[in-house]
């Protein structure tokens, strides 16, 4: 121990500013100064070290006002065994308080970070919670310290935490444990939280207790409900249903619903990762897919028909129309695209094209609309449209 000796009160207050010391012992005796008034201009320049007074001269009444006073330890001085004494509550003081220093440092950043922290001891019994935590639970900090945690859980939460706890003393154990557990307030009804749970330091087989952080996970179950909800909806559309994700390279798929799938023949495997453009082949309009590039350079939405090829390798007329998803800032975050098997109607469109083109061959044609018998109209008239609403009709030559 390095010990600085000073004999006139003021150059200690002095030096104990100036410096950083471990602890002060102080005789009550001293020239201008008694050892309680140096105590007292002490903690008003708010040196809060231990102070432990060591006079010669005692009564009954000093002691009991250094106590009072809030005095780390008061002894009379005496032989080497009150020496002793004396040396050991100096260490016993210095450990306390640089133990109360971290604590206290510990404790700002709790409360800054406004967690519900809580330590149990070995019996399982709360002996710490902070504010926050007897917020979340609705009780009192002195009704929840001497309970257990099946004050603010049900049986089930409670056997999931000894589990965890048993995770973590194990050997080959995690140092902390995530775990989702409901918390039951006073009043209200459960709240979903996430538990962070640690060992508290211990030597040897002496197992001192636990502490955790919880946080309150209710918005997160909410937005992931909404999620799930939205996932299903894009999932059972009737139209492929793809996002892709601009900010990677080659701007691959990142999402692709079941009826992209079913109508591609790709996996979603094999789909997500990849640019969508694997579907093109030799007879895909290459105008088309040019306006695509020029729309998703722009940042404007788009939708073109194109000749796109399965995994087996057979053509499909694709309807595809592209839009743009900003954040707030109005940064394109993703693309969402929509993929329509339009085939069955370009066959029945290239059909009635054949059908036309196999009129026109004729010198003329009278067309009969048997809806309205007496209205007959003179020359050709356009098939491909009449007929895609199934209308009934009469030809003549």
């Amino acid at each position: 121990v390095a010990v600085t000796s000073v004999t006139d009160p003021e150059a200690a207050l002095d030096r104990l500013t100036e410096g950083a010391f471990d602890c002060v012992v102080s005789d009550y005796e001293m020239p201008g100064m008694d050892g309680l008034t140096f105590f007292d201009a002490l903690r008003e320049r708010d040196r809060r070290v231990p102070f432990v007074l060591y006079t010669g001269k005692g009564s009954e009444e000093i002691a009991s006002q250094a106590l009072n006073a809030g005095v780390t330890g008061y002894f009379q001085k005496g032989g080497p065994e009150q020496l002793r004494r004396l040396a050991n509550r100096v260490e016993q003081a210095v450990e306390e308080h640089r133990t109360r220093e971290v604590a206290d440092r510990y404790s700002t950043v709790i409360d800054a970070l406004g967690y519900p922290v809580y330590v149990v001891d070995e019996t399982g019994v709360f002996t710490f919670v902070n504010e926050p935590f007897a917020a979340l639970t609705e009780y009192d900090r002195e009704e929840i310290l001497g309970s257990t945690p099946d004050l603010i859980k049900g049986p089930e939460a409670v056997a999931e935490a000894e589990n965890r706890l048993g995770n973590v003393l194990s050997s080959a154990g995690p140092d902390v444990e995530h775990f989702g557990v409901d918390i039951v307030p006073k009043e209200s009804e459960s709240i979903p939280c996430r538990d962070h749970m640690a060992a508290l330091p211990y030597e040897g087989e002496c197992f001192e207790g636990s502490v955790g952080i919880l946080r309150d996970v209710s918005d997160e179950h909410e937005r992931r409900e909404e999620l799930e909800t939205k996932t299903r909806a894009l999932d059972e559309a009737p139209v492929g249903i793809t996002i892709t994700d601009p900010d990677l390279p080659d701007n691959p798929m990142v999402y692709v619903n079941d009826r992209f799938v079913e109508m591609t023949g790709y996996d979603r495997e094999e789909a997500v990762g990849v640019n969508c453009r694997f579907l093109q082949g030799d007879d895909t309009d290459g105008e088309s897919v040019a306006r695509l590039r020029r729309a998703i350079d722009a940042g404007e939405p788009e939708s073109v028909e194109l000749l796109n090829y399965r995994k087996d390798g057979t053509e499909f007329w694709n309807r595809v129309s592209i839009a743009p998803i900003r954040d707030d800032d109005g940064r394109v975050t993703e693309w969402v695209g929509f993929q329509e098997d339009i085939t069955a109607f370009k066959e029945r469109e290239a059909a009635l094209k054949r059908q036309n083109d196999r009129l026109d061959s004729f010198a003329g044609i009278v067309s009969h609309d048997l809806r309205n018998p007496l209205n007959v109209a003179r020359g050709r008239v356009d098939l491909a449209a009449e007929t895609r609403d199934g209308d009934a009709e009469h030809l003549a030559v």
